[in-house]
C-alpha cells in the first residue's frame, strides 16, 4: 500500500561504471518517483496485497540503506525469511484437517477408504511444526547443512499443504467443490504456499544443489 514499505536491491554505479556490488534500500510506497500498481487478481491469498512497483528517478538517501553488501545480508537473513513463510502453510494444513473433522461421521462410510485421514495429517503436521520450531531457535546459523534443513522443512510445508487441502476436498466431495466453500478456498491457498517465492520447484532445485555440495 502507499503507506507501506519494502526493501529493494540495486546495483551500484561507481565513477560512471556499473560495479559488481549490490546494496539493499528501504523503499517507501509513498516516495517521490515511486508508483504502485495493482497486480492481476489472484485466485487465493489476496490478503497479501501484492503490488507492482515502478521507480522513475527515485533517490534514496544514506539513511535508507539497509545493507551496503546486499548479497551477504541476504545470505544471513534468508533462513529467517523462509522459516517465516512456514507459518501460512502450517495454518493451511491445520485448517484442512479441521474441515475434515467438521464432517463428523456423516460420510465416514465412504471417506474411510481415502488414503489421507485427519489423524494421519495431524501427526504429519505436528512433526513438521516441531522441525520448524527447532530450526527457529538458531536462525543465524551460517552452516550450509542448516540452510538445507530449512529448505527441506519449507518444501515439506508446501507438499503437505497441497496434500492436506486436496484430502479435505475429497472428504467433502461436491460440497467442497462449490466456489463459496472454505474447502475450495483452502485448495487455492495451498497452491499459493507452493508457488510463492521460493516456489516448491525452486526449493527442490536448491535442495539437490546443496546436497551435492555437502557430499563434495
Amino acid at each position: 500500500q502507499s503507506d507501506g514499505y519494502c526493501g529493494v536491491i540495486a546495483r551500484v554505479v561507481e565513477n560512471g561504471q556499473v560495479s559488481d556490488r549490490d546494496i539493499m534500500v528501504f523503499l517507501p510506497g509513498h516516495g517521490e518517483g515511486v508508483t504502485l500498481m495493482e497486480c492481476p487478481a489472484f485466485s487465493g491469498m489476496e490478503g497479501t496485497s501484492t503490488m507492482a512497483v515502478r521507480l522513475r528517478s527515485f533517490r534514496a538517501g544514506a539513511d535508507a540503506i539497509i545493507a551496503e553488501d546486499a548479497r551477504s545480508f541476504l545470505r544471513r537473513i534468508r533462513p529467517v525469511f523462509v522459516l517465516l513463510q512456514c507459518g501460512m502453510g502450517l495454518g493451511v494444513i491445520q485448517g484442512a484437517i479441521d474441515s475434515i473433522g467438521a464432517l463428523g461421521g456423516s460420510l465416514s462410510h465412504v471417506n474411510r477408504h481415502l488414503e489421507d485421514q485427519a489423524e494421519g495429517l495431524q501427526d504429519a503436521l505436528e512433526e513438521i511444526k516441531q522441525r520448524v520450531l527447532q530450526l527457529a531457535t538458531t536462525p543465524e546459523n551460517p552452516q550450509p547443512s542448516y540452510l538445507l534443513s530449512v529448505l527441506e522443512a519449507r518444501a515439506a510445508v508446501s507438499e503437505w499443504s497441497l496434500r492436506a487441502a486436496q484430502a479435505a476436498l475429497l472428504h467433502h466431495g461436491a460440497r467442497g467443490y462449490l466456489a463459496s466453500s472454505p474447502v475450495q478456498r483452502r485448495v487455492r491457498e495451498s497452491h499459493f504456499v507452493a508457488i510463492v517465492t521460493p516456489a516448491l520447484k525452486q526449493l527442490r532445485k536448491e535442495i539437490v544443489s546443496l546436497r551435492e555440495q555437502l557430499k563434495a
